[in-house]
């Protein structure tokens, strides 16, 4: 039986029906696929727990883990008459800049005294500043994705819908009302799917995620580089001395590569692979030279 209509009536036979039929079935079938597994993803980035969603939520985990190397050995100093109290706000990374913390971590950190000018107090800080944009920076990666997500879908639905439009529109050879209506429409989806791509083209979604993954990439090194650091370093608690000491060079040095990085967000670039440099053991800064007598600064040995 011939499945193309027949010349005498124009009309499709059965097997014509029936692969159209099908055809329309199986492209039915996979468009709910996609359209499940892109409503997922969507959905569980924007899943949230106290407050945050789950990519900020876990960057925020691991940038306390990074903090607390350093409120730990911090604690360990013993107090001086020139020490000051280190307040709650430097000890603890609170997500946003506010005084709510999740409600899983409301366990108060070690009572910290520091002199100053201090090495570790300046590693607080700064340590600080970056777990809070580390959490501010996976917060816009997920917000990115989403964005990236949605318009590229649009983008997708819009375009088939077009093709199916136009290509039913070629087929037919009677002008009816349907005919009319369906050149319409084709007309009415192609000038949107030219609008979404000049959205898709102006916000630029897909490079804007492909920045703000990059910018936490280099923050989480920069913040394991400055927590691992002071693991192996010595006098860490007494106070620095102008200008020669060498832990003055060694804050300063990662807080201009923390410098760079938050310009690089700011101006929604990305941060080059030589914005951190480092030596073999991961430090960021050269090794100072060994004083008279052969003890290093660092290591007291």
């Amino acid at each position: 039986m011939d499945p193309l209509p027949h010349k005498e009536t124009g009309e499709l036979s059965t097997i014509g029906w029936w692969m159209i039929g099908t055809a329309g079935v199986v492209a039915f079938v996979v468009l709910l696929g996609l359209v499940y597994l892109g409503v997922s993803s969507i959905t569980e980035s924007l899943k949230t727990k106290d407050g945050l969603n789950s990519a900020a939520y876990s960057e925020w985990t691991a940038a306390s883990a990074d903090h607390s190397v350093i409120v730990e050995i911090a604690a360990l100093c013993k107090p001086t008459a020139s020490s000051l109290a280190v307040s709650d706000r430097i000890l603890r990374i609170f997500p946003n800049g506010s005084m709510d913390v999740p409600a899983s971590t409301r366990k108060e950190p070690p009572s910290v005294t520091l002199d100053t000018p201090s090495y570790l107090l300046s590693a607080l800080t700064l340590s600080n500043d970056i777990g809070r944009l580390r959490i501010e920076q996976a917060t816009q990666k997920t917000v990115n994705y989403v964005w990236m997500e949605v318009l590229q879908w649009m983008l997708v639905a819009v375009g088939a819908i077009t093709t199916i439009l136009i290509s039913i529109k070629s087929m037919s050879t009677v002008r009816t009302h349907a005919y009319f209506a369906i050149g319409v429409a084709a007309i009415i989806f192609s000038a949107l799917g030219t609008a979404i791509a000049g959205l898709n083209s102006f916000y630029l979604p897909r490079t804007t995620y492909l920045n703000s993954s990059h910018s936490l990439m280099s923050l989480r090194t920069l913040h394991l580089q400055l927590a691992a650091g002071i693991t192996r370093q010595g006098q860490m608690c007494t106070a620095m001395k102008w200008p020669p000491d060498w832990r003055l060079t060694r804050i300063k040095a990662i807080a201009d590569q923390y410098a760079a990085i938050l310009n690089a967000v700011e101006s929604g670039g990305t941060t080059s692979d030589s914005a951190i440099p480092s030596t073999p053991e991961g430090d960021t800064t050269p090794k100072p030279p060994a004083p008279p007598g052969g003890v290093s600064p660092r290591t007291g040995r």
